[in-house]
């Protein structure tokens, strides 16, 4: 699955302005064999800078833009196609499976969703749903700036989001991350874990996350007291669906045995200059466990 998000300050203006910095993960399958489980493939993160080239026309011609999106939509759904084919030769496109969800084979992650214009940012949002991105993923700390500054963000701005269009809500799979606090830095503990879920819910303004991840391993909180906490909030309703991010595969084995539901995802740090997943077993665990690495 590849993530699409914005970087800081991107302009959607109608002069086709470029999207700078943008953080891509893909999710897909390698020509290789890579990844090819049934249910999903590997991510690899893409920190260059992007101009479309694609015109409007074009990409209503590749089916990728609905005819009644315009202006600063086109952008973001026409930058998506340009990525989409450029990569078309490592992927599949068909939907993957995060548990109960079907996802397209990109996401929207919102690493640095930090535009206060709400209206832009619903514009945004509108255009990778459009573009077939129904996965939105955020994390409590993204826009983390400083102990005092910036956490939960990200989260409160989609909030916002969802507050003005509440209709988006149905048309998307929303999944979060929580377990940095800064500066101890990771606290997977029963009661930390519980607040954050709390407090992701409340800045989200939703009543359910449907894919809830711990983002980082806590050395110091055994496993069957993070099982616990997630089967509590599951049982709860409070999330839908599972996954860890940065795990080891041992990490992820040990969690996993105390859980009694599975792990519908693991998202692992890898790219062209971090491609310890392809070695250390976490996409081989991925495709034996059949789970979706994002």
């Amino acid at each position: 699955m590849h993530e699409l998000s914005s970087g800081n300050g991107a302009s959607a203006d109608t002069d086709l302005a470029p999207y700078t910095q943008h953080a891509v993960q893909v999710q897909g399958r390698a020509s290789s064999g890579l990844g090819q489980s049934s249910k999903g493939g590997f991510v690899f993160h893409d920190n260059r800078q992007i101009e479309p080239t694609f015109d409007e026309q074009h990409a209503r011609q590749r089916k990728v833009l609905p005819s009644h999106v315009g202006g600063q939509h086109n952008h973001l759904v026409t930058l998506a196609h340009e990525y989409l084919v450029g990569v078309s030769n490592l992927i599949s496109s068909a939907p993957r499976s995060l548990g109960q969800f079907d996802v397209g084979p990109i996401a929207y992650g919102m690493w640095r969703f930090d535009n206060n214009d709400i209206s832009h940012a619903q514009s945004l949002v509108e255009a990778a749903l459009a573009a077939g991105m129904n996965l939105i993923d955020t994390a409590d700390i993204y826009g983390f700036q400083s102990v005092d500054v910036g956490f939960g963000e990200a989260e409160e701005i989609f909030g916002r989001v969802l507050g003005q269009a509440p209709h988006l809500r149905e048309q998307m799979v929303l999944a979060t991350k929580g377990g940095i606090t800064p500066p101890t830095p990771y606290n997977s503990s029963a009661e930390y874990l519980r607040s954050a879920v709390e407090a992701s819910l409340r800045r989200l303004n939703v009543d359910v996350i449907d894919l809830y991840q711990v983002h980082r391993p806590d050395m110091f909180t055994h496993p069957a007291e993070v099982a616990a906490t997630l089967t509590e909030l599951r049982d709860e309703g409070k999330i839908r669906e599972v996954g860890v991010s940065n795990y080891t595969p041992d990490q992820y084995d040990a969690l996993a045995a105390h859980l009694e539901f599975p792990m519908v995802t693991t998202q692992p740090e890898y790219s062209v200059i971090e491609l310890g997943p392809l070695r250390d077993g976490t996409f081989d665990r991925a495709m034996s466990d059949d789970i979706t690495p994002l």
